[in-house]
C-alpha cells in the first residue's frame, strides 16, 4: 500500500479527507492514508516556509506522497497559486477553481444534514412557483 498524507486549507477540508467514506475509498484503491490530516488554517499560510516543518514531519512518519489541498481564491490562476505554494517532488497540490464551501451553498439536502437544519428548502416551499425570468 502506498501511504499519502494531506495538508488542507481549513477544517471543511479537513472533515472531508478524515470522513469515514474517503478512508474507505482510498483503503479500496490500495492507499493509506496518514491522520490526522493537517489543517493549515488558511490560504495564507499555504507557503513554503509555513509547509516545510509539515512536509518533513509526514514524510518522516512515512508518507510517500503529500497532497496539499487549497482553493483559489484571490489568485489570478492556478500556476500563480502554484508557484505561491512550491511544488516539491513528494507534493501534488489541487486546487479547487472554486471553494468547496459553494458546492455545500448548491446542495441544500447536504447542507442541511451537515448543520442539522433546514436550508433554503424553506424558501422553496412558501415560493414553490419559481419564475425562470
Amino acid at each position: 500500500m502506498v501511504k499519502v498524507a494531506f495538508i488542507v486549507e481549513g477544517k471543511t477540508e479537513r472533515k472531508i479527507i478524515e470522513s469515514e467514506n474517503f478512508v474507505k475509498l482510498l483503503h479500496e484503491c490500495q492507499i493509506d492514508l496518514l491522520l490526522p490530516v493537517i489543517n493549515a488554517d488558511g490560504n495564507g499560510n499555504m507557503l513554503p516556509e509555513k509547509l516545510k516543518e509539515d512536509i518533513e514531519v509526514l514524510k518522516s512518519e512515512g508518507a510517500q506522497k503529500i497532497f496539499i489541498l487549497t482553493d483559489l481564491d484571490e489568485d489570478a490562476c492556478i500556476t500563480k497559486t502554484r508557484q505561491r505554494i512550491g511544488e516539491g517532488t513528494d507534493t501534488i497540490i489541487i486546487i479547487a477553481v472554486k471553494q468547496i464551501e459553494a458546492w455545500f451553498l448548491a446542495d441544500s439536502d447536504t447542507l442541511s444534514q451537515l448543520m442539522n437544519d433546514t436550508f433554503f428548502s424553506i424558501f422553496l416551499k412558501k415560493n414553490h412557483t419559481l419564475s425562470k425570468n
